[in-house]
């Protein structure tokens, strides 16, 4: 994860975890790409979870419990998604690919509109895109932006 940066990695890990959940659906009668992508979903999920390092580094610090909680809210309403899927739909092919959707979407909300950690930024000597990356969450979090020299960079 250090190596690439917690963007990149969130958005391959992402996309490599709903093209998984598609495998489930397409294994319905083969029992070895079943377990192969069951085996995928238990190493992509570990993956997953530097979601929460990401997070906390996008997050100001009074907002940063919150933010954690309402992650683990959303991991809590998808279980009950699942759960409603499986009661209303029957196939199983139908309900894996349903269930990828809100991957889907979340991972183009991070692709498109969330930045680079600033830590990982700064870590790897990346000082323009650090600054481009910090002036995004202070935008975000409508405080104003101080460069390194004290000057205001505009928002």
């Amino acid at each position: 994860m250090d190596k690439f940066g917690r963007h990149k990695f969130l958005c391959i890990g992402l996309n490599v975890f709903c093209f998984v959940v598609v495998m489930h659906a397409g294994s319905k009668t083969d029992i070895n790409v079943f377990a192969a992508a069951h085996v995928l979903t238990g190493f992509l999920s570990g993956m997953i979870g530097a979601i929460y390092v990401y997070q906390s580094e996008l997050t100001i610090g009074r907002l940063r419990n919150f933010g954690a909680q309402v992650h683990n809210e959303t991991f809590s309403l998808g279980m009950l998604y699942g759960a409603l899927l499986s009661y209303y739909l029957v196939d199983f092919r139908l309900i894996c690919i349903v269930l990828v959707i809100p991957g889907l979407l979340f991972g183009l909300i991070i692709a498109v509109w969330l930045p680079e950690s600033p830590f990982w930024l700064q870590v790897n000597n990346r000082e323009e895109k650090l600054l481009d990356s910090l002036e995004y969450v202070a935008k975000f979090n409508k405080l104003k932006f101080l460069e390194g020299n004290g000057k205001i960079r505009s928002v």
